[in-house]
């Protein structure tokens, strides 16, 4: 499921005032993935969210988005595919921003 689906009525939030927005909750998977870099530098999985949430709110702004976006998501996602090559997602991720 994309944060799309997950913020989405059928995830349970039907009736509630209103959902966090998509690019919200972008950030804030950036956030914790920062939060669990401090903590462990170089988590390939974390690196894997940061760069996939950057990468999102890179691809969606709805005004020209920063480079760094764009930037911090490219050197997030090389460094886990030096760290694990056999991340199929982290490959995907970083072909869809080279093209």
């Amino acid at each position: 499921a994309n944060i799309e689906e997950l913020a989405g009525p059928a995830a349970g939030n039907a009736g509630a005032a209103k959902p966090p927005s998509a690019d919200s909750l972008r950030q804030l998977a950036a956030t914790l993935s920062d939060a669990i870099l401090e903590e462990s530098p170089g988590n390939a999985e974390a690196l894997l969210l940061r760069g996939r949430a950057r990468l999102a709110r890179w691809r969606t702004a709805k005004r020209i988005a920063p480079d760094s976006l764009r930037a911090g998501a490219e050197a997030d996602l090389r460094s886990v595919t030096v760290q694990r090559r056999d991340k199929a997602e982290a490959w995907n991720e970083l072909s869809t921003l080279l093209n």
